[in-house]
């Protein structure tokens, strides 16, 4: 698979540490568990958009078919405050749509068609994180 760079190796030593802290505070009973799915889809969102990423349109697809999957997944068992995990989702998701969109489309990407989809999809995960609350 290859070296992981020094980023890479950063973020994931945060993330451990963030997710210790959190199991740490949570066994106090403090309740500090409504940031772990913000947490968790950012993480996703990092290995999707960063490090994982691939201007192939196939690998596009994969990826966000995937990704989106497992952001509804994360949203659907570890949701507590839907706000958050919205608030949290919204950019990664305009920044992963915009990235996409470049890649694919490259100057034939509209401005308009890109605030479209990502409405649909943030109302969309907003909906169901609500539900899922």
């Amino acid at each position: 698979m290859g070296d992981l760079s020094y980023v890479t190796s950063l973020i994931n030593a945060i993330a451990v540490t963030w997710f210790a802290f959190m199991t740490i505070v949570s066994r106090c009973k403090l309740s500090i568990t409504v940031f772990v799915c913000p947490s968790l889809l950012a993480l996703v969102f990092y290995y999707m958009t960063w490090l994982d990423y691939d201007t192939v349109n196939v690998s596009i697809f994969y990826k966000t078919v995937i990704g989106i999957t497992i952001c509804f997944f994360l949203v659907v068992v570890f949701n507590e405050v839907y706000i958050i995990t919205t608030l949290v989702y919204i950019p990664f998701l305009i920044y992963f749509m915009y990235k996409t969109g470049n890649d694919m489309l490259g100057d034939q990407a509209g401005t308009g068609e890109l605030v479209a989809r990502c409405l649909f999809m943030c109302f969309i995960f907003g909906v169901v994180a609500y539900k899922m609350e």
